[in-house]
């Protein structure tokens, strides 16, 4: 994928030029070794991820906004917990409401509803976990119990707790299928 490949409009050039002075910049300030183990990550996200958590690269983030390492850390958070639920697979509610044979906005109103993990990306955006869905198609018998039980805990929240063993289940994750 080539940078043809991006619709062009007044908003994404500008994003394209600054992200790429923002790159060159970290390039210029990483030290070969550290654009080696950047570089060696799983996926390009997680590339530039790396390199905003080196520690050449922390002190000036600091510099502008002081939670930038909090919040580094817990993008890389999520991130692991989605590789957790089923190798970081998430779907589109299109794609979830494929899999439940159902339409999207049923799938929007059982996110609404708290019937499905939903880990917002955005405004208005939602990623499912593909963890949640059952092999047969359908979602994991007693899913709907469970997170009706965590009541108004959000996407993150949820998953973490279906995905994490517990010490009152024998050190295991809930047991659903």
């Amino acid at each position: 994928m080539g940078l043809r490949s991006v619709p062009r409009d007044p908003a994404r050039n500008i994003f394209l030029e600054r992200g790429f002075d923002a790159v060159l910049q970290i390039t210029r300030v990483l030290p070969t070794q550290s654009i080696e183990q950047t570089a060696a990550a799983d996926n390009n996200v997680m590339v530039l991820l790396r390199a905003l958590q080196s520690p050449e690269i922390l002190p000036e983030l600091e510099r502008i906004d002081p939670l930038a390492s909090p919040y580094m850390r817990g993008l890389e958070a999520q991130h692991g917990l989605l590789k957790r639920g089923g190798g970081g697979e998430t779907l589109s509610s299109e794609e979830v409401a494929a899999a439940l044979k159902i339409s999207r906005q049923a799938v929007d109103k059982r996110r609404q509803a708290g019937k499905l993990i939903a880990t917002p990306q955005g405004q208005h955006r939602y990623l499912y976990p593909a963890c949640q869905l059952g092999e047969r198609g359908g979602t994991l018998t007693g899913l709907e119990d469970l997170l009706g039980q965590l009541g108004d805990r959000d996407g993150w929240m949820q998953l973490s707790f279906l995905l994490t063993p517990n010490a009152d289940l024998d050190a295991k994750p809930p047991p659903l299928n």
